[in-house]
């Protein structure tokens, strides 16, 4: 993984119990005709990649050729962490 892409959090960091926690997840679009389509992508993408999903949104845009967008928000997993089951 490109470090340039990673969030330093400090040793010992607890934000467990605080009201407004830190988050270090990305978030990828998936655009489709069809909403089979969208999720199709994302599923291809998801085969491709060690990530845990944490959540998703969906979305029509009007007069677009590609109008369902679905988004993944997930977080890369690390190579001694296991995968979802």
């Amino acid at each position: 993984m490109d470090s340039g892409y990673q969030i330093y959090v400090p040793p010992g960091f607890d934000d467990s119990e605080a009201d407004a926690q830190v988050h270090a997840i990305a978030r990828l679009f998936f655009a489709g005709r069809t909403q089979a389509e969208a999720f199709a992508k994302a599923a291809g993408w998801l085969d491709a990649h060690r990530v845990l999903v944490t959540d998703v949104g969906w979305d029509y845009l009007d007069n677009e050729d590609e109008p369902f967008h679905l988004a993944l928000y997930f977080r890369f997993l690390y190579d001694d962490e296991p995968g979802p089951s």
